[in-house]
């Protein structure tokens, strides 16, 4: 059995430019797309401590919302038995 080679392929010098351009591109293009993965994820950290402040405000606003009802009808009675004293 004898094996047959094949002759290697000469690449012209254009060729040789042009392969060396896509790989720039190729190259530049994964450094762009790791940029973009890193931002991404930095994104995504901040949205999440975001939403955990949103929410303690959210919480705090309630907070603040059952203290004036209860200081609001406090003042009421205090009021409302203030006119009856003075009847």
């Amino acid at each position: 059995m004898a094996t047959k080679s094949t002759p290697a392929r000469k690449a012209s010098a254009n060729t040789e430019v042009v392969l060396g351009q896509a790989a720039a591109q190729i190259t530049k293009a994964v450094n762009e797309l790791k940029a973009a993965t890193a931002t991404v994820t930095t994104l995504s950290e901040q949205a999440d401590q975001l939403t955990l402040l949103v929410a303690n405000k959210e919480e705090a606003i309630a907070s603040l919302e059952v203290e004036y009802a209860e200081k609001r009808r406090q003042a009421d009675v205090e009021l409302e038995l203030s006119f009856k004293a003075n009847q």
